[in-house]
């Protein structure tokens, strides 16, 4: 029988990790199980709150597991997940219904996200990134986890198409703005911890809880949270990115109306190709336009010989611009290169659109070929008909017709037909016969 559950358990290098050096392995080992036992009664208090969505835990019985004073628990097994834009729009909706209770869950990932019985679960329920907030914070933390998720949508593979991302940006009305504030806010985190301790239960106390802000530096990338996020609503705001948007929108539910026209989804693959080649091109020209702005400030720093600050302090400031100058050279080739696989793409996919049309055409000709014979085959009239009547064709079927009989090629006359032929034969003997009778 296979276990229906995990162990939820810590290396020694994660139970010592950052403890003070001077306490013994074994006081070591007590803090940690302490830390471990305090996420088993929360995460049973999280079950009694939202139900379905967490997994079960449960104490191990008694030599069930080796007894080394390592404190162990159970939890219900749950399968992995995939990252995909589907499960993209699952993340969001989980954080909206523990938003809706007072509650925010901010290390939302696949990585921590599972599926029991086909719903899907959070499996990592660290109290500190899982808390609790007083009702005037909500909208903070509303913004805090749509910012999580895009960042780790965006940033770690597999990647969900920044076409979707920017979609759910125009969909919520997300505003560079709004993110601004929400990375610089410094809510109380004091506060908030007092707050969720006097909520819940005394054993599920914890001394701090978490900065949303380490979770968007976390995630942010290689551009940084606040600029990976100014691209989005940047694109977001991009009339050409935006038709092109509603293009695949229509072919979307056109593919979704008739799921197996092979033509509709070579469509819909077209139309998502040349989405990504127009939001390549305005990160291409916005690298261009960075790396020509970055070139000129390090061509000034070189020229200008100002008589303040000494030799050391302006080749300090020449260097600074120079670097810039290489970094967004650098940022700006990349964004060429993106471009140029975009096209190569969209290339791709309107060969295959073609050739799915030729397919389907030549398909369509062998069904109306097919049916043209078999409307000639019912039509066709009767061989002999071609040149006489019908009457006269099945007056010839009827003529010489003989019974079967013994013989090769001969019929074997009735009775009738013999008597008949017996008496003629009489008439005519007696008619020429010169017998005096």
């Amino acid at each position: 029988m296979v276990d229906d559950f995990a162990v939820i358990n810590a290396f020694d290098h994660q139970r010592i990790d950052g403890l003070p050096e001077h306490w013994t392995l074994k006081e070591k080992i007590h803090h940690n199980n302490s830390n471990i036992l305090r996420e088993f009664y929360f995460t049973q208090h999280l079950k009694t709150i939202f139900g379905d969505l967490i997994p079960e835990v449960s104490m191990f019985k008694k030599g069930e597991m080796i007894d080394d004073g390592r404190f162990r628990y159970k939890k219900e097994l749950c399968e992995s997940v995939v990252n995909s834009d589907e499960l993209f729009y699952e993340m969001v909706r989980i954080a909206e219904e523990v938003i809706e209770k007072g509650w925010v869950y901010l290390d939302m990932k696949p990585a921590n996200l599972g599926r029991r019985g086909g719903k899907l679960c959070i499996i990592d329920t660290d109290p500190k990134s899982f808390y609790q907030f007083p009702p005037e914070y909500k909208q903070y933390y509303l913004m805090s986890s749509y910012m999580i998720i895009l960042l780790v949508s965006k940033n770690y593979k597999p990647y969900i198409s920044e076409t979707t991302l920017v979609q759910f940006i125009v969909e919520k009305q997300l505003t560079y703005d709004e993110f601004r504030k929400t990375y610089d806010k410094e809510p109380p985190l004091d506060t908030i911890t007092k707050y969720g301790n006097n909520l819940s239960p005394r054993r599920l106390h914890v001394s701090k809880v978490m900065h949303p802000r380490a979770f968007f530096d976390a995630y942010s990338g290689r551009e940084g949270a606040v600029y990976g996020l100014f691209r989005l609503t940047k694109l977001s705001t991009h009339e050409p990115y935006l038709a092109a948007m509603a293009e695949v929108q229509s072919a979307s539910t056109a593919a979704q109306v008739q799921p197996e026209n092979p033509i509709l989804k070579a469509a819909l693959k077209v139309e998502q190709a040349f989405a990504t080649t127009i939001q390549k091109q305005f990160e291409m020209e916005r690298g261009i336009a960075t790396a020509q702005k970055a070139a000129r400030e390090a061509m000034d720093a070189s020229l200008s010989k100002s008589a303040r600050g000494s030799q050391y302090e302006h080749a300090k400031e020449e260097k600074y611009f120079v670097d810039e100058a290489k970094r967004a050279d650098t940022y700006a080739n990349s964004r060429i290169k993106e471009h140029a696989s975009a096209l190569r793409l969209l290339s791709v996919a309107q060969a295959e659109y073609d050739a799915t049309q030729v397919e389907e055409q030549r398909r369509l000709n062998a069904i109306d070929e097919e049916q043209r014979r078999l409307n000639t085959v019912e039509d066709a009239p009767y061989p002999y008909l071609k040149n006489k009547n019908k009457n006269n064709y099945i007056s010839k079927l009827s003529r010489g017709k003989k019974s079967k009989g013994k013989g090769k090629g001969k019929g074997k006359k009735s009775r009738v037909d013999r008597s008949r032929a017996k008496k003629s034969r009489f008439k005519a003997t007696a008619k020429n016969s010169k017998s005096p009778f």
